[in-house]
This record gives C-alpha cells, sequence and structure tokens, in this order.
C-alpha cells in the first residue's frame, strides 16, 4: 500500500463530531477543496448537534438495550398544532384578548422555541415568579398566566402522551453517547471540534472524549491574545462567555499568549 493510501486508511477511521450539519459540510467541502480530483476517503463525520438514533451509534457497538425506555418524541409541528388550539380555545384563562389564528400561530412558535432553550441550557420553571424586578411583578403575574401553557399544561399533555419534546430526546441521545464511550472507552482517534458546548449534555460529552486515550477536543475562535485579567472579567455579555464557562467546565486553563 502506498503512503498515500494508508493516510486515507487512517483518515478513513477517524471520527470528528461536529456542532451541526452545516459545520459538517463545511468540513466535508473543505476536504474536497485540499484533495481536488483526487479520490479520497474521508474521515466519519456526525453533527452531533443535529443527533438522531441512527447516528448515535457511532462507536459501533450494541446499544440497542439503551433505547428501550426512551419515550417517543412530539414533533415541533405537532407541539405547535396543539399549543395554538390550546391558545384559540382557552385565551382568556392566559389573560389574553381573542386572538387570531395568525397570532396564535406566532405565540405558539415562541413558546416552543423558549422550551427549546430551556431545554438547551438545562432549565427548568420553578424560579420563573422571581424573574421580574418587584417595579413589574404586576404586569409578570400576567405573563404567567400565559406561561402556564408550558409550565403547567404541557407537561401534562407529554404525560399523557408518554411523549418527550424532541429537544429533551437530543440530550437523551446525547448522554447515552457519553455513557456508551464512558463504559466502553473506544481506541478510535474521536475529535470534538467547532462547537462551544453550551448544553449540559454536550459539555458531559465533550469531557468524555477529552478523557478517551485518542480523543480530542478542537475550539474554534478561542482568543488567547486577551490577557488573563480581562478574561476573567468576561461575563454572558461577552463572544466568549460560551467558550470560557466550557474551559471551567473541562478544568483547563486558556493559555494566552505572552506580550
Amino acid at each position: 500500500m502506498t503512503k498515500n493510501g494508508k493516510l486515507q486508511k487512517t483518515l478513513s477511521k477517524v471520527l470528528i463530531l461536529l456542532p451541526n450539519r452545516r459545520a459538517q459540510r463545511s468540513l466535508s467541502d473543505a476536504f474536497v477543496k485540499l484533495k481536488g480530483m483526487v479520490p479520497t476517503l474521508l474521515p466519519q463525520m456526525r453533527a452531533i448537534g443535529d443527533v438522531s438514533e441512527d447516528e448515535i451509534m457511532l462507536s459501533g457497538q450494541d446499544v440497542h438495550d439503551e433505547f428501550i425506555n426512551l419515550p417517543e418524541v412530539i414533533e415541533a409541528q405537532e407541539r405547535t398544532m396543539l399549543f395554538m388550539r390550546l391558545i384559540m380555545s382557552r385565551y382568556k384563562d392566559f389573560g389574553l384578548e381573542k386572538v387570531s389564528l395568525s397570532q396564535a400561530c406566532s405565540l405558539a412558535l415562541e413558546l416552543g422555541g423558549l422550551i427549546d432553550t430551556a431545554q438547551m441550557y438545562g432549565l427548568d420553571w420553578s424560579n420563573l415568579k422571581n424573574l421580574a424586578p418587584e417595579e413589574y411583578a404586576q404586569h409578570w403575574q400576567e405573563t404567567l398566566k400565559f406561561l402556564e401553557i408550558i409550565t403547567k399544561y404541557w407537561p401534562s399533555i407529554l404525560e399523557e402522551r408518554g411523549c418527550i419534546d424532541a429537544s429533551e430526546r437530543k440530550n437523551n441521545l446525547i448522554n447515552i453517547q457519553s455513557n456508551i464511550w464512558q463504559k466502553q472507552k473506544p481506541l478510535q482517534r474521536i475529535i470534538v471540534a467547532g462547537t462551544t458546548a453550551v448544553s449540559p449534555a454536550m459539555k458531559n460529552l465533550v469531557k468524555t472524549v477529552l478523557g478517551l486515550e485518542n480523543g480530542e477536543v478542537w475550539l474554534a475562535g478561542l482568543d488567547k491574545e486577551l490577557d488573563e485579567e480581562s478574561f476573567e472579567l468576561v461575563d454572558e455579555t461577552h463572544s466568549q462567555y460560551e467558550l470560557k464557562q466550557l474551559l471551567e467546565f473541562l478544568e483547563i486553563k486558556r493559555s494566552p499568549k505572552s506580550c
């Protein structure tokens, strides 16, 4: 086998985990541009941010038992329709004036987005009552009536149907993959690249990969020019905040370049 052939064979055994399918396509295009018309076996690439059950079998191990007790997922479109029906039929209970179908659709989509964001960051609704400053407390109480759609009614609907949101299922799948790799450490070279890992599930996956014998993590956009004192002051309004949080979770020190 030629040197190039050995390199391609080695490359094809590498698994690269990327934040989404867009990043997956971009990396594939980059390999094509680099190799031109030369036939190349690309590394395995998975968009872990858009993970599916088929793609979670990343290590080639038998993980059928891991999925047996996973509830079915309720798709975003069905969730939107259920929210619309609830809003249209009980709008007065939620402190609303009479709403049109288009308004109900818009509100339903916003509620769905709020649920997905909460799932992403691992949040719950227990502290909602205390979020608003005292001067806005009365107005916030009206808002809380509307949010009962997702804090009170939606959990009951999910329980009745034996389902979970797609965003929760995605977190479950990522956690399953982390657990598999923690128990049965693969020897395959695995690279996590380009993610800020905002969700607890993604952070755990990154930490798991970093603990593997052939695991690597490549962070995109980490500012190494910023001095340490300024980096310590980075808060949630700064573009480096999510990377800072990830480094703290991984217990890794950033290495700023010396002047």
